[in-house]
């Protein structure tokens, strides 16, 4: 059975998530994610409300699919990227899990709310592959030169640290390696979450 919704009850529904230029300005095609920056506890909430207003059944729904936690999980390890390049199975293990994310759009929430289910969105989120994954990677790499450079700029300017060349390089070695595999372990979590809500939605069409 469809259910009678008006497009402007969608509308209504997502102005509070509107600003500046997208106020007024939403259509069945505006993306949440891509086009609004809704993500994280406003994707969460904005679900719930609209689960609710329109009686429209979420049950087996991971909204982690198309918004993730706040603050994200996500780090972006070397680490990850590494091991990517170096193994085709770890890297296609990675775009199996970052198939799982999907683009809403507005018309996604209006054909939803017309038939009181939740009409799993088949559109892939934007880039959601390994190749954008190691541009970001390298990103996060020229951002730890950058530090490191201004290490040892300050180890320089105080003198009174009387550091070696070869301590500093130890001392930031140390803290990339650190801080690397910290990033790895939450990556290695956030991708396994979502792989198993993407198999969930797979059982559950």
């Amino acid at each position: 059975m469809v259910y009678d919704v008006a497009e402007k009850e969608i509308f209504d529904l997502l102005d509070p998530y509107c600003f500046g230029s997208d106020k007024g300005k939403l259509t069945l095609e505006t993306r949440l994610y891509a086009d609004l920056g809704i993500d994280g506890e406003d994707g969460q909430k904005l679900m719930d409300s609209f689960a609710d207003r329109f009686s429209v059944d979420m049950s087996g729904t991971d909204t982690f699919c198309y918004f993730d936690d706040e603050p994200p999980k996500v780090m972006y390890s070397e680490l990850t990227w590494l091991l990517g390049m170096l193994s085709e199975g770890f890297r296609d293990y990675i775009d199996q899990c970052l198939s799982a994310r999907r683009e809403v759009t507005v018309g996604d929430l209006y054909v939803s709310a017309r038939l009181r289910r939740w009409d799993f969105p088949e559109q892939g989120r934007m880039n959601a592959l390994f190749e954008t994954w190691r541009k970001v990677q390298l990103q996060q790499l020229m951002f730890h030169i950058l530090a490191g450079l201004l290490f040892v700029t300050g180890a320089i300017f105080f003198e009174n640290w009387r550091l070696s060349v070869f301590h500093i390089l130890i001392v930031l070695i140390s803290l990339w390696l650190a801080s690397a595999l910290v990033r790895f372990g939450l990556e290695l979590r956030w991708l396994k979450r979502l792989n198993v809500a993407r198999k969930s939605a797979e059982k559950r069409f």
